[in-house]
Order: structure tokens, then sequence, then C-alpha cells
């Protein structure tokens, strides 16, 4: 950058236009991201989430992230925890228990200012966040359902879309689609609930042998 074009460099104070001073580029603060940090859920995979979360939580940056805390009870209650409160036990998730939070929120289904309202009140809760971050494992988390109900929302997400996200939550989905493009994997006997029966552990030993 040549030094005319550095001593071009301005930036907003105040609401007035202000050139840098001694040829020194004043650099526009940027704006925090509005991040929004998705946890818990449904599956039994639900305390490993918790964990996750905090560990997210620390690792981010917050002179860059202005992080909000959005939790599912295992009943698949969305909830606005507490922040203090849910925060002091961040060294220590485990002890984080969602259902004794009481401010229910739901996530509006469309694009709107009011991403997330009050179910209680129908007031404005949360809005504006530019990002979700769903730290979920398991279904109902990490199977394509959260991500197709901020696909609808249009809010933007981390992490696959809604068909990678299925398709990798069901692996024999996943297995017989890399074997059909050719790609490597590893023998495989699909079992479904409705198969099982005595007859196949011996069919088990057929197809694999031991050791597996």
């Amino acid at each position: 950058m040549s030094r005319f074009r550095r001593l071009q460099m301005v930036r907003e104070v105040n609401g007035f236009n202000r050139q840098a001073r001694g040829g020194v580029p004043i650099i526009p603060l940027m704006k925090k991201l509005k991040v929004g940090l998705v946890f818990g859920g449904k599956s039994g995979e639900h305390e490993v989430s918790v964990v996750s979360a905090m560990s997210v939580y620390n690792a981010l940056d917050k002179s860059k992230y202005d992080v909000t805390l959005v939790g599912i009870d295992p009943t698949g209650r969305w909830l606005l925890p507490n922040q203090t409160r849910l925060l002091t036990q961040k060294e220590n998730p485990r002890l984080i228990k969602l259902n004794q939070e009481k401010e229910t929120v739901s996530l509006l289904p469309y694009q709107h200012s009011q991403q997330m309202i009050s179910v209680d009140n129908k007031t404005a809760t949360v809005s504006n966040f530019d990002v979700i971050f769903p730290v979920l494992h398991g279904t109902y988390g990490e199977d394509g359902t959260v991500q197709g109900l901020l696909e609808l929302a249009e809010i933007p997400y981390v992490g696959s879309g809604v068909l990678g996200s299925s398709i990798c939550m069901d692996k024999e989905v996943a297995r017989l689609l890399l074997a059909s493009a050719g790609i490597p994997v590893v023998k495989t006997l699909a079992v479904y609930k409705e198969d099982m029966n005595p007859g196949i552990v011996e069919h088990k030993k057929k197809t694999f042998g031991y050791p597996y």
C-alpha cells in the first residue's frame, strides 16, 4: 500500500469522518460477531454436548465474538439460561442442569428480526444473531434436524449442511454412498432393531470371522 493511500485512510469517529494524523492509518474497529452457541439436546449424548459447549465457549475470543448460550434440555425444550449463573459452572460443566432453567424460547422458522421469542410472553428475547454454532451430539442435533430449522430461519450456522449431516448420521447410508463412489470401505453388516434374533450372532461370525 502506498504512503499516499495510507494517508487517505479514515475512520468514522462520533459520526464524523476524520483523517488519520501523522501518516499513521487508523484501522476501523470491527463489530463483534454475535454468536449463538446451541448445546444440550434430546439425545443420549446430552451431557457430552454440555461439556463440549463450555470448551468452545472458553476457546472463543470474546474481543471478537459476543456469545449467547442457548440450551436445549433433555426433553427438547429450548432455553435461554441465566448466562451469569451458567458460566459459574463453565470449569465444571457436568454440574450444569438445563432442566432447572425457567425461560423457554422458540426459534422462529422463518426470517425475522426477532429470531427467538419467549414462549411464555411472546416478546422478543434474542435477535440479530450473525451465526449459530451448534455444539450438539447425536440425534436431534447433528443429524440435519437443527440444521434444517436454521435453514428455514435463514440464519447462517457452523458445520455441515442438512444433507451432509443427515447422511453422516446414518452410517449405513454413508457407507453405501461411499462404496458407490468407488471409495474403499470396510466390510459391514447393518443390523436393524426389527431384525434382531439369536441367529444374528452366528451370521456375524460367518460373515466376518474372528478377530473382527
